[in-house]
């Protein structure tokens, strides 16, 4: 579970968790998407002719089977088939939901607390 704390418009995050993937996911919708519209991210995620992106935090790579991989861009591991480099997984369709939940939760009423867990393999972004 990860809790995003909104204090004046900055998204604070705490992280509780001990998968690493979820607090990349997290660090990627703190740092990388914010406060900001999702479409840019929609559009780049639904076009096939680009295959890798780098935002503020995050290295992003498409793979195949319509899977996408979210890696911390500076971890250490330069090489993103490194055995030690930690990644989230996804799909397109999953990373979506996610931000279309993240920018709606934002949009609304002001948020004092996110939650975003992962239950019965679904990623969830709800008002703590």
């Amino acid at each position: 579970m990860i809790k995003a704390s909104i204090i004046d418009n900055f998204i604070i995050v705490r992280v509780y968790s001990y998968e690493r993937s979820m607090s990349i996911l997290a660090n990627f919708l703190n740092d990388d998407v914010g406060y900001r519209d999702i479409d840019s991210i929609v559009s780049w995620i639904e076009d096939d002719k680009y295959q890798v992106t780098i935002l503020n935090y995050s290295y992003i790579r498409k793979q195949k089977n319509n899977k996408i991989h979210i890696y911390f861009l500076y971890d250490g591991y330069q090489l993103e088939e490194h055995e030690k480099r930690e990644k989230f997984e996804t799909t397109k369709e999953e990373l979506i939901d996610i931000l279309t939940q993240w920018e709606s939760l934002l949009n609304k009423d002001k948020v004092d607390i996110i939650v975003i867990k992962k239950e019965n393999n679904r990623i969830t972004v709800k008002k703590g």
